[in-house]
């Protein structure tokens, strides 16, 4: 039963990937006030309607190529390296939620299932908006302010209904402070030379779902690491960087933290 579930799971990230940088693209032409060319999946080069068989997730990337079938021109590796990303982080809810499924399975009433359900819709959801802010900041180096603030939403909805009762209030604050605020603090004081705007709000709704200090911390660490790694050579070369996009490092550390949460806390809490 456990599998069934897992490949669900897969398989809906999958489809949320492809989702996500198809949202992405239309955000982004929006705000740049371009013309929507289609309500339809469509070659970017060219203008094909791409058919059904075109618009499976990883399958029909793999099978052209990475080309278009009318074309020939490259599609890139947004979509691909997006819908495997998601298909990851669905499967690793899966398994975070599965012992919980199992026991509600065993004895639960309306109302566990209700809560459980509930639970995850609002991850599924969060992590659709994380996806879309994936993509967006990496591509264009800026997230769409609408989308940011929706993310905080949904996460105060879980952090409403799956952590208040279950975690120290003290800490949850705590987590706030150190992880959107001081972010918000380099924003403000740097006149967004340091920190762009959206950074705090994004990593506000990752405070609200971790709920803790020490998970906060080690995420705030852990993007800030990652960013450092992957912009050490460019700075080693002295290659000048007018933006860097901060915003995936922040999704990348927080989920991970997220699905690890219970390892670094045995870690952390002596």
């Amino acid at each position: 039963m456990q599998a069934v579930f897992l490949t669900i799971m897969l398989l809906l990230g999958l489809v949320v990937g492809s989702f996500s940088c198809c949202q992405a693209r239309r955000l982004r032409a929006r705000e740049a006030k371009k013309p929507i060319k289609s309500k339809w999946s469509i070659c970017e080069h060219c203008g094909k309607r791409l058919k059904w068989y075109e618009n499976i997730p990883v399958v029909s990337w793999v099978l052209q190529r990475g080309r278009c079938r009318k074309c020939g021109e490259k599609i890139g590796c947004a979509e691909i390296f997006t819908e495997l990303l998601m298909g990851g982080a669905f499967v690793m809810l899966g398994l975070k939620f599965w012992p919980e499924i199992s026991e509600v399975s065993s004895g639960g009433g309306v109302a566990d299932w209700a809560r459980l359900g509930v639970e995850m819709i609002l991850m599924m959801a969060l992590f659709t908006l994380y996806g879309i802010l994936f993509v967006y900041d990496a591509m264009w180096k800026v997230m769409p302010t609408a989308i940011l603030w929706a993310a905080v939403v949904v996460a105060a909805g879980y952090f409403g209904v799956a952590l208040l009762g279950r975690v120290e209030i003290f800490s949850a604050l705590a987590a706030i402070g150190v992880l959107p605020g001081v972010y918000f603090l380099l924003y403000f004081l740097s006149d967004e030379k340091l920190v762009g705007g959206g950074d705090w709000i994004l990593a506000l709704s990752l405070a609200l779902i971790l709920g803790n200090f020490w998970l906060a911390f080690v995420t705030l660490f852990l993007a800030n690491f990652l960013a450092t790694i992957v912009y050490l050579p460019s700075l080693v070369r002295k290659e000048r960087q007018k933006e860097i996009a901060f915003g995936p490092f922040l999704i990348l550390a927080g989920v991970a933290v997220f699905f690890a949460q219970g390892f670094i806390l045995k870690l952390v809490i002596f």
